[in-house]
């Protein structure tokens, strides 16, 4: 069964009044919480068995989607203390125990329409042990922040500006050895993860040709809520 872990933890700070007493994942999206909207979309690409890494507002979250069976999946959660965040690569590394061997790894707040199914087999064909899909972006939709050559990533900063074409589009695949380079209860990034795999030639790259939306901003939100509308329409 293909799993996928949702990096749902963060405080959520950008959307404030919006998320002072709610989580971003259950911000309403055309009246549904958003963390419906990406469950429904993880069963479109065969997706079933989710895990959810949280930690502000996490009894919410939990209340909202229980053990995910009437979502028709299966939900585990692995849970941070609110005032001590580990960032994305330490709650990453704190699910360690419910990890299968590969796994997909995808913000708390994208909605991402490429084919999971297509990037998986590029993953498996690459023999790496990791996989970012990237988005030719060249600065249009957000800074970019990765450089693609063939089907490798070979540079990626968030930090500073380069001169780079692609954008981190927000899904990635790991093989779970990859989380033992790193030590547990730590504050980490999964940029820092990314950056060890490429000094290895590690990582792949998939290509996607689908935009992604997000709900991480008040003008986020709008696209996506104008997107479903549109799809709902058509």
């Amino acid at each position: 069964m293909t799993q996928i872990v949702v990096l749902a933890g963060g405080k959520a700070t950008r959307l404030y009044p919006l998320t002072k007493e709610t989580p971003k994942s259950l911000i309403p999206i055309n009246g549904i919480p958003f963390i419906a909207h990406q469950i429904q979309l993880f069963k479109k690409n065969d997706i079933s068995e989710i895990i959810l890494c949280v930690g502000t507002f996490s009894d919410k979250i939990m209340e909202y989607l229980g053990d995910g069976s009437k979502f028709g999946v299966s939900i585990k959660y692995s849970v941070e203390d609110p005032s001590q965040l580990l960032g994305t690569l330490g709650a990453l590394k704190k699910a360690y125990n419910l990890l299968n061997e590969q796994f997909f790894v995808i913000w708390g707040d994208s909605y991402l329409e490429t084919d999971y199914n297509k990037a998986l087999g590029a993953f498996l064909k690459s023999g790496k042990r990791g996989l970012m899909t990237a988005y030719k972006n060249e600065n249009k939709l957000e800074t970019s922040n990765m450089s693609v050559r063939g089907n490798m990533v070979v540079d990626y900063n968030k930090r500073s500006k380069h001169n780079f074409e692609y954008v981190d589009y927000g899904l990635s695949i790991f093989k779970k050895d990859v989380l033992n380079f790193f030590p547990e209860e730590q504050n980490l990034d999964l940029t820092d993860l990314n950056i060890k795999l490429i000094s290895m030639n590690q990582l792949a790259a998939f290509v996607v040709r689908d935009r992604y939306y997000e709900v991480g901003s008040f003008q986020g939100i709008k696209d996506l809520e104008y997107h479903l509308q549109r799809k709902v329409v058509n």
